[in-house]
């Protein structure tokens, strides 16, 4: 629907296969009155899109199908949402039984304008449907060794407990033996200080539910012309931007009458819905953005990031030189860029705790050994 809905078309030298992707093509755009030569025209948002949805669903179900057969139990997830694709490539991932992403963030992603610019945690929310569990199975930090990427595993930890999403993998862990010494990549962080000092604050935060879920939950509901034809993403919507660190989001898929496969789900009485993909939620005149349980906070414009609960508290970015307090942690550094997090271990308030983990961690670099 994205990617490789090129790969067919007919100066890709597959004379097969085209013949066969435009015969699909003209046979759809006939059987639901489209265009047929916009239906077949993958690279721009309309028809094609929805063809193309079509056809991936297509080929899910009869994969399913299959597994089903032989026995399979496990969950199936198609494939992803990834390399910044459009809302428009949501519904075949619908097929899954559960809605996988990927996202890699670029350095300096705390100090990320919501009201302008996406960052890797924008993408995530942008895969997450409505009624759908939802999977990350790639995340990471680009290019390594990227000074900061010690304080990504605390600020998806956070969003992800924020919104409630369901399983979080960092890729990767190792792609070598893990009995020698190696050398620390994008791909292999298990030697990597750098990427696993604040992984333990990180799991506390994530799976010890230090951080609360949203109070409000909002759903993106947008009708089928806008869907399709405009490409939303992170990139030209401040509404998924500005939501996703403050409150649940939702991507609610319309129903389409050319993909009866479509399953139209039933957004809750409680839920806020919005139809505007480009409104900003964040107060003029204001430079962070905070989650509605006031327990996040993020300062783009000093590159902090700061969580405040009763069993974890910590500060990351930008923090050094600076004063922070939180309710029962003050944090003075001199280093740059460097991360405090104190956690309680015995479940009960970090005041009154008896085993308390203390992380640290800094800007740092590789040897050049």
């Amino acid at each position: 629907t994205h990617h490789f809905g090129n790969a067919l078309l007919p100066d890709k030298n597959v004379p097969i296969a085209n013949e066969i992707y435009m015969e699909k093509a003209r046979e759809f755009a006939t059987r639901h009155d489209l265009s047929p030569d916009r239906t077949w025209r993958s690279w721009e948002q309309g028809p094609s899109k929805i063809f193309l949805n079509d056809l991936e669903h297509k080929f899910n179900i009869e994969v399913i199908a299959h597994l089903n057969e032989i026995g399979l139990k496990s969950l199936v997830t198609t494939t992803n949402s990834w390399g910044r694709m459009p809302l428009s490539s949501l519904p075949s991932l619908t097929d899954s039984d559960i809605v996988d992403a990927h996202s890699y963030g670029k350095t300096e992603f705390l100090s990320t304008n919501p009201r302008q610019d996406d960052n890797f945690i924008s993408w995530i929310g942008a895969a997450q449907v409505n009624e759908k569990p939802l999977s990350v199975t790639e995340w990471n930090i680009e290019e390594f060794p990227a000074y900061d990427r010690f304080s990504s595993p605390v600020y998806l930890a956070g969003t992800s407990a924020l919104q409630g999403w369901d399983a979080l993998m960092q890729y990767g862990y190792g792609q070598v033996p893990l009995n020698n010494e190696g050398r620390p990549s994008n791909w292999g962080v298990y030697n990597d200080p750098g990427s696993l000092a604040l992984m333990p604050a990180a799991a506390l935060i994530y799976r010890q539910g230090h951080v609360s879920s949203a109070k409000t939950t909002y759903a993106l509901v947008l009708d089928q012309n806008t869907f399709f034809n405009t490409g939303v993403s992170p990139e030209n919507s401040a509404t998924i931007r500005t939501l996703i660190e403050q409150s649940k989001l939702v991507i609610s898929v319309p129903e389409t009458k050319e993909l009866p496969w479509l399953k139209s789900n039933i957004i809750a009485k409680t839920t806020e819905i919005i139809s505007d993909y480009n409104k900003d939620f964040i107060a003029e005149g204001q430079n962070f953005v905070s989650s509605d349980t006031g327990e996040i906070k993020r300062d783009w414009e000093n590159s902090v990031y700061t969580i405040n609960t009763e069993n974890s508290q910590l500060a990351t970015g930008k923090i050094g030189g600076k004063s922070i307090s939180l309710d029962n942690l003050e944090i003075q550094i001199i280093t740059e860029n460097a991360a405090v997090a104190a956690q309680s271990l015995d479940n009960i308030s970090l005041k009154n705790s008896e085993k308390i983990l203390i992380s640290l961690a800094g800007q740092s670099r590789l040897s050049e050994g």
